[in-house]
């Protein structure tokens, strides 16, 4: 069994107000770590996880200019990670997009400046 200790006034207050500070700071960094997203996602184009895995909308057809692979070529270069750790996402229609027209092989012209 552990003999008791005295404590004083002065250490008691001290103790008490640091556990009482370490509670109210607590409330709030829960609560903004819960609110905080687990993706980073600087545009709708571009979704980076915490382990580093990278998602790429891209919203234009492949029709043979390859630009599912090109656009996740420049995003991987940019970010400095593995090709293998990019993938492709099909783009739904929405105006965050923009024009979602596949014309004049433009897609990587076009596309590469909102994943840079």
């Amino acid at each position: 069994m552990s003999a008791i200790r005295k404590m004083g006034r002065r250490e008691f207050l001290a103790r008490t107000g640091a556990a009482a500070a370490g509670l109210v700071l607590s409330v709030p960094l829960r609560q903004a770590l819960a609110a905080a997203p687990a993706r980073l996602e600087p545009n709708a184009f571009l979704s980076v996880g915490e382990g580093g895995d990278v998602d790429v909308w891209v919203a234009r057809s492949e029709m043979g200019q390859g630009v599912r692979t090109a656009l996740p070529m420049i995003v991987a270069d940019e970010l400095g990670v593995d090709l293998g750790r990019v993938r492709v996402r099909e783009a739904l229609a929405d105006p965050r997009y923009g024009q979602m027209m596949t014309v004049g092989s433009t897609s990587v012209r076009n596309g590469w400046e909102p994943l840079r």
